[in-house]
This record gives C-alpha cells, sequence and structure tokens, in this order.
C-alpha cells in the first residue's frame, strides 16, 4: 500500500478554535500554524514537500495510504491503515472539552495511534519546520518525549513512543496504544493514556453536543452537518474573528500566480458565515463575530480583512525559499486587500448586523457599543436610489442579463445573488432571463464560472466553487426546483472523500484547488440546501408537525 498518488486536497481538517491543522490520508499532519492561524507554519509541506515539514506515522517501508473518515458528527479524524496481515488507527483531534458554557481548548494537537490486527510495524516521522521551513531546528530528547528547539515558539512533543526509535526514524512494534501530544508551551502536567482517552471522549462528546443543537433544513443533512462543523473551525475561540479558510497560496489554477493568503478575517466573508450558521440556530459564533466587529471598528476605518487579532496591515510577501503546492511556487503570505475599498462590504455587514440584532433569541449587551459603526454604515447608504440605478444601468435590455459594472457587457455569477439579499424577485423577468443567459454563457462541463472576461491576472479557467452553489439556489427561488436539486447533487459530488470543498474546481478534471477547506463554499452549500428543502417541503406538501 505505498502511496503512489500525486498530491491532491483530500486532507481533513481538525481544530478546536485554538489550533486548525489539515491531516491527509498518509497520516501527514501537512499544515499546522501556531500560535495562530495566521502565524508562520511549523509543518508545511503542504507547500514544499521536502522543506515544509510533516509529522507523519509510516509503516516499515515507507508512508502508506490509508482511509481516512471523520467521527460521526465530530471534528475527530480516524484513519486505518494496512500492511500485510497488520492494521491499526491513527485518531487525530484538537482537544475542545466543555467546561459549563465555555469550552477547554488547549494548544495542543493529539494522535492516538492503536494496533487493530496483528503486530503492526510503524516509523514516526517526526519533522517540524518552523517559520515556513526557514528556522534551524534540533529535536531533543527528554523525560517522556521531545523538545523542538530553534523557531519562534517553544514546542515539545510528549509520548510513550520509545523517544530513541522517534528521534532516528526507526521502526517499533505497536503493541499497545501511542499517544503523541504536540504542545506549544508548558502543559500543566505530563500526558498519560488514560488521560489522552478521556480528552478524546469529551471531545467527541463536546462536538456532538455542539452538532445536536443544529436546526437542519430537510434536505442533503449530512452535508449541511459537514459544511457546519467545517465553519465552526474557521471560528476563532478567542477574538471571535472568522477566516476565509485554513490555507495560503494554493492556487486557483494551477501553473498560475493566482495564489492567495487566505487565513484572514473578511468581514464580508465572515458575515454571510454567520448567517448561515445563524439559519442552523447557532448564534455564539454570530455574537462573538459581533464583538469582533466591535474592537475592530473602535480601532479605524473599516476595511475589508484583517488579521486574527485585529491587525489592520496585512502587508503581502513572497516566500521563493518554497517550492508552493505541487511545485507551483509563487507562495505568498499576507494580503493586500486590506487597503482596498471594496463597496460591497457595508451592504453585507448591514445585512449580517440585522440579522443578529433583531434576533428575538439574543439579547445583546452590545447593543450601545455597535450603534456608532451601524450609524457609520448607514451614513453610506442611499437604498432606494442605488437600488432603482442598480435594476435599471445593470442589467442589459439588449444582452438580456445582469452585468458584472453598471452600464457593462459581462455577466458575472454573484448577481445569482441579487434575489437573496433581496434587490428583486426571483420570478422577475429579467432575473429569470439572467439565469438563462448565464447557462449558457458561464456554465462549463456543469460548473457555474464566476466570469469569463480577463482580469488583473488574465482569464479564469476554474471554476470558483460557490457560484454553482449560488445558482442551485437561484434556481430554487426561481421555482426550477428539479434543476436546482440537480446542479446540488452535482456539486456535492464534487467534495473531496470527506465531504470537504476548497475553493475551486478544475472543469476538465474535476480536481480541487484554491484554499481549503474554504469557509465561503460551505456557506453556499448550506444556504443552498435550506432554500432547496424549504421549497421542496412546501412544493411537496411536507410541511407538518411529523415530517
Amino acid at each position: 500500500m505505498t502511496s503512489t498518488h500525486p498530491q491532491r486536497l483530500d486532507h481533513g481538517a481538525i481544530g478546536n478554535g485554538r489550533v486548525l491543522a489539515l491531516v491527509g490520508p498518509d497520516s501527514a499532519v501537512d499544515w499546522l500554524c501556531l500560535p495562530q492561524w495566521d502565524s508562520p507554519s511549523v509543518f508545511g509541506s503542504l507547500l514544499d514537500q521536502e522543506r515544509g515539514g510533516t509529522w507523519r506515522i509510516d509503516g516499515p517501508n515507507g508512508r502508506l495510504r490509508g482511509e481516512l473518515a471523520y467521527a460521526r458528527n465530530t471534528n475527530i479524524l480516524i484513519g486505518t491503515f494496512h500492511d500485510g496481515d497488520a492494521a491499526w488507527e491513527v485518531v487525530d483531534f484538537a482537544p475542545r472539552i466543555p467546561q459549563g458554557l465555555d469550552v477547554h481548548a488547549p494548544y495542543e494537537l493529539v494522535r492516538l495511534v492503536r494496533p487493530l490486527r496483528g503486530s503492526p510495524r510503524l516509523r514516526v516521522h517526526f519533522d517540524p519546520r518552523p517559520d515556513y521551513g526557514r528556522a534551524n531546528v534540533s529535536l531533543l530528547p527528554h523525560d517522556g518525549g521531545i523538545d523542538v528547539i530553534g523557531g519562534p515558539h517553544r514546542l515539545r512533543l510528549a509520548t510513550n513512543a520509545p523517544v530513541p526509535f522517534v528521534l532516528a526514524g526507526q521502526p517499533f512494534v505497536l503493541q499497545e496504544p501511542v499517544w503523541m501530544v504536540l504542545t506549544l508551551g508548558e502543559r500543566d502536567r505530563p500526558p498519560d493514556l488514560a488521560g489522552v482517552q478521556r480528552q478524546l471522549e469529551q471531545t467527541l462528546a463536546g462536538w456532538r453536543a455542539w452538532v445536536r443543537s443544529c436546526a437542519l433544513p430537510p434536505f442533503r443533512q449530512q452535508h449541511v452537518l459537514r459544511s457546519a462543523l467545517c465553519l465552526k473551525l474557521h471560528a476563532h475561540l478567542d477574538t471571535g474573528a472568522i477566516i476565509a479558510a485554513t490555507t495560503t497560496s494554493l492556487p486557483e489554477a494551477m501553473g498560475t500566480q493566482r495564489t492567495w493568503d487566505y487565513r484572514y478575517c473578511w468581514l464580508r466573508d465572515a458575515a454571510f458565515v454567520v448567517e448561515s450558521l445563524r439559519r442552523l440556530s447557532h448564534l455564539a459564533e454570530g455574537e462573538a463575530f459581533l464583538r469582533f466587529l466591535r474592537d475592530v471598528a473602535e480601532s479605524g476605518p473599516l476595511q475589508p480583512v484583517y488579521g486574527l487579532d485585529g491587525r489592520r496591515e496585512l502587508h503581502e510577501q513572497f516566500l521563493p525559499h518554497l517550492a508552493g503546492y505541487r511545485g507551483n511556487g509563487h507562495v505568498r503570505i499576507g494580503n493586500a486587500a486590506w487597503h482596498q475599498q471594496q463597496n460591497d462590504l457595508m451592504g453585507e455587514l448591514l445585512l449580517s448586523l440585522e440579522s443578529l440584532l433583531s434576533d428575538p433569541r439574543l439579547v445583546h449587551d452590545e447593543g450601545p457599543a455597535v450603534m456608532p459603526l451601524i450609524e457609520r454604515l448607514v451614513r453610506e447608504a442611499i437604498a432606494a436610489r442605488e437600488r432603482d440605478e442598480v435594476l435599471t444601468r445593470g442589467y442589459s435590455q439588449s444582452l438580456g442579463f445582469f452585468t458584472q459594472a453598471l452600464d457593462g457587457q459581462n455577466p458575472d455569477a454573484s448577481n445569482l445573488l441579487l434575489p437573496s439579499i433581496g434587490l428583486i424577485d426571483a420570478r422577475d423577468e429579467r432575473f429569470t432571463n439572467t439565469l438563462r443567459a448565464y447557462e449558457e454563457r458561464l456554465v462549463e462541463r456543469g460548473f457555474m464560472l464566476r466570469y469569463k472576461n480577463a482580469d488583473d491576472f488574465g482569464e479564469t479557467t476554474s471554476a470558483f466553487t460557490i457560484c454553482s452553489f449560488w445558482w442551485a439556489e437561484a434556481l430554487a427561488l426561481s421555482g426550477r426546483l428539479d434543476d436546482a436539486v440537480a446542479v446540488f447533487d452535482r456539486m456535492v459530488a464534487h467534495c473531496n472523500p470527506l465531504g470537504l470543498f476548497s475553493e475551486d474546481v478544475e472543469p476538465t478534471t474535476g480536481e480541487l484547488l484554491g484554499n481549503f477547506p474554504q469557509a465561503y463554499t460551505h456557506v453556499g452549500l448550506i444556504n443552498a440546501a435550506t432554500t432547496i428543502g424549504n421549497l421542496l417541503a412546501a412544493r411537496d406538501g411536507e410541511v407538518r408537525a411529523w415530517a
């Protein structure tokens, strides 16, 4: 079972609101940044398999590809591996333990390796490369583990595996469960097997309690649950910021410079995340984001994107020493969008604030504190006049569709959101015309492209995945429910084996590209499923107490 598969985005994401990591089907921790999600990577083999650093459990003759699955209704990953007559599993999680109305979420990543059959012989490949692989690192044994010396922060691996064998990368026999706990900084007490197993049980129970409070639509519920769990991983426990994606520099299209750092909080994307979780009856994330909004609003004029800690300046720089995803190069950190003017920002924030502040389930101590923010947003809002201008100059009578810009010529799939944001009725002839025109002009191999005209980097080739979920929702709202179901189901067939989506899909191959997992894509899935489910239930007469 030696892995011969090319690198691809079939990873699972694990986390606890402070730690966020990607684990591949060969058991490799290919991405982990500490202490924050937008900090330099500790394990970054996703962007350079030689220099990035990884943490993997191999067979005696090298890496093996197993089968990854989430423990049901959790963000705990279980990998099952076979080598001849031997079999074992690797359980990966970041502890997230309920404590009253709060959770205990240490800066830890836990790996529990358990024999299933026979006498597995394993090698631990522990190769941290802090600071995006730029730090000089030494691994020093200590009583019960390994200290990582070098890099900006102290890391310690505690384990009951034979430390000399781990340091040498030599195989040992897995006779009983082996645990490994990577900790940032100091731990209160050394871990042991009983403690690790208790952490696992409590984390399992905690995630399932969170899922039990989901109000699910009557349509494709498993996909909605996985998307909700993915969104929860991107909501920061301490600040309330919600990041766009786990990674940086995974290209939108191979062989291009379309690589961006999405490990930051776009107010627009976060507002959509908050609303989609609110539709599933999760309100705490919105309340925390409201606090983040208040904090950044008091630091100066609003801008499109911030660091997790409210940092305003996110200067871009390239890291040429890293080969990039599958050798694509163009690895960049930071994001120049922080000083852009994005005119849609204010409206989307207003929608988010309106839904949160008007929800009768929430009691807002924040109300007076956010009023100056709302007044600042409304000051730019000349709603009726602007709406009329969009509906007249934004719609081309000669072309028969809404255009990318006022008095424009090009289609843009973001206009499929016009009914969702209340700008036009989805059965209005102008919108139904737009929907048909976009299906003719923007759909390739069943995927809705965002646009086809050239932008600052040339012509796009990949399909921005959320556009197809916008398409599905627009079809449902316009009355074409069966078509909506077909588009939705075609799209969810292109998630990775764990139900996760990246930013883009390559239409000719179906390959996932772009940063991963992409929160915005999962927002689109949840919203489309909710709308389709509700309308199907109404159409088919299934709106009753006992569905």
